[in-house]
Parts: C-alpha cells; sequence; structure tokens
C-alpha cells in the first residue's frame, strides 16, 4: 500500500454517514421507567423485610427463655419452718423433732381462723 492508496481509502471513509444511533427518545423513556420501578420495588421489599426483621426480634425477646424465666409459684398455705442448728443431731440427716415444733407433731395442721373463708361468701 502506498500513501495514495492510504489518502484514497481514508476520504471515502470520511464521505460516509456515521451509523444510526440505536437509541430513541422513546427507548430512553421505557428504560427509565423500567429503572424506576425496579428501584420501588427494591425500596418496599427492603421496607418490607426490615419490618419483619423488627417484629420477630420484639417476639423472640419478649418470650420467656427456658430456665432463666420459671414459672412463678404460688406461696405455700402453711409456713415450712426450718430446724434451726442446736435441733440438728451431729450424724443424722434429719431433725429431730421438737415437742415445741407445731410442724412435728402428728396429726393434721387445725384451720386458723384467719385462712378460713367467711361465712357470707357461699351465699
Amino acid at each position: 500500500m502506498n500513501e495514495h492508496d492510504l489518502t484514497s481509502t481514508f476520504a471515502e471513509l470520511r464521505a460516509r454517514t456515521a451509523p444510526p444511533h440505536r437509541l430513541t427518545p422513546e427507548a430512553l423513556v421505557v428504560a427509565g421507567r423500567h429503572a424506576r420501578r425496579r428501584r420501588r420495588r427494591t425500596v418496599v421489599a427492603g421496607g418490607a423485610l426490615a419490618a419483619l426483621c423488627l417484629v420477630l426480634t420484639v417476639a423472640f425477646l419478649g418470650r420467656p427463655h427456658g430456665e432463666d424465666h420459671p414459672v412463678p409459684v404460688p406461696p405455700a398455705r402453711h409456713p415450712v419452718s426450718t430446724p434451726a442448728p442446736s435441733d440438728v443431731v451431729p450424724g443424722s440427716s434429719s431433725p429431730s423433732p421438737s415437742p415445741a415444733d407445731p410442724v412435728a407433731s402428728s396429726g393434721p395442721p387445725a384451720a386458723s381462723p384467719s385462712l378460713s373463708p367467711p361465712d357470707d361468701v357461699h351465699r
């Protein structure tokens, strides 16, 4: 190839018109609407996921967890007394009954007037 051939080839290329654009204003508008719609869906899905995580976290933290939160036990009807250290006999695992100890006495405990219901309750 010589210089004359190169010059004529470049002159021919410069004389040609540019290839047609593939982008049209209508295609740009459609692409913009599609991007906006995709962005809106992402925001809605992300907000719903965040709300679901918040609800599940509150529900998880609000419930009792195993042995950390035992079920409350109502108080005993009759007080339970523990033996004094002087009542325990060395070498024995149970305390010796004391005559002054009302729990160690035989027979059912007598009903206390303060624990019995009033007479007008069942009427």
